[in-house]
């Protein structure tokens, strides 16, 4: 956009000056004729000067237009926010999607085998797993919830029942595996008996083996078993049937969940 052209302040003010010299040599000597270009000089000024004025009333005119249909729009948002909330919010009701303002808490169940913890899917390098779609590769509004990647979905998946859970995968079986609380956070997609998370995080674990467990809700202990399990080999634990360690995993992660909840309500009230 080119400048707008206006007049030069010295030259105005030396047209100012140069017209008051005439007036006082007219004034001493006599008037005589303006000189036809001089007229048409200043006919063309005042012309000019007279649609600038104009203009300046249009262009106030048009700001105020302009300031009136600012406040329909800001009206019109308002409108807008509040239908585009409810259609999500029905949509998300009707495929039981969930942002929650504190982190949804379920029960996960890993294979400890090859020095690492691994899900139905990958090992988990890490107490902490972002979901991704091994259909779709499509990373938007995971877990989806429109059937793009099958029947089941993808997300990092939680169970609701700590019972079942265990009663379902392991009971009886005479191998190794971690099972813990995990904190869900982004979208969450709820099911009859469980989750489907974009994001986990584990804040407890019940390491077993054949006849004992080993329990863990320090941070740093838990990055350190899904580093290695190995780091647990010296512990001093106690031996116990399947029966056993079962009951006590369930009643220590059901114990870890409630505090964490617990914990999460009160500073969020």
């Amino acid at each position: 956009m080119q400048p707008e052209p206006t007049a030069s302040p010295g030259a105005c003010d030396e047209v100012a000056r140069l017209r008051k010299r005439l007036d006082e040599l007219w004034s001493r000597y006599g008037r005589s004729e303006y000189p036809e270009q001089l007229l048409r000089l200043q006919r063309g000024v005042q012309r000019r000067t007279k649609r600038i004025e104009a203009l300046r009333c249009q262009i106030a005119q048009i700001e105020e237009q302009i300031r009136w249909l600012d406040v329909e729009i800001a009206g019109f948002g308002k409108g807008l926010e509040m239908l585009l909330g409810d259609a999500i919010r029905r949509i998300e009701r009707d495929h039981a999607e969930a942002w929650s303002p504190v982190p949804v808490l379920g029960y996960r169940i890993w294979k400890v085998a090859g020095g690492g913890l691994h899900g139905v899917q990958v090992r988990w390098n890490g107490p902490v797993l972002d979901a991704v779609c091994r259909v779709t590769f499509d990373d938007d509004e995971i877990p989806h919830t429109d059937g793009r990647c099958g029947r089941l979905g993808c997300g990092v998946y939680a169970a609701k029942d700590v019972h079942e859970l265990l009663q379902e995968f392991v009971a009886g079986k005479s191998c190794s595996f971690a099972a813990g609380v995990v904190a869900m956070t982004g979208k969450v997609v709820e099911h009859e008996r469980g989750y489907r998370a974009a994001h986990a995080r584990v804040i407890a674990l019940a390491v077993a083996r054949p006849a004992n467990v080993v329990f863990a809700d320090d941070p740093d202990v838990i990055a350190a078993i899904f580093d290695d399990p190995a780091v647990l080999q010296s512990s001093n634990v106690r031996r116990a049937t399947w029966t056993e360690v079962h009951d006590r995993i369930a009643k220590y992660l059901s114990h870890q969940a409630w505090r964490n909840e617990w914990t999460s309500a009160g500073k969020n009230e």
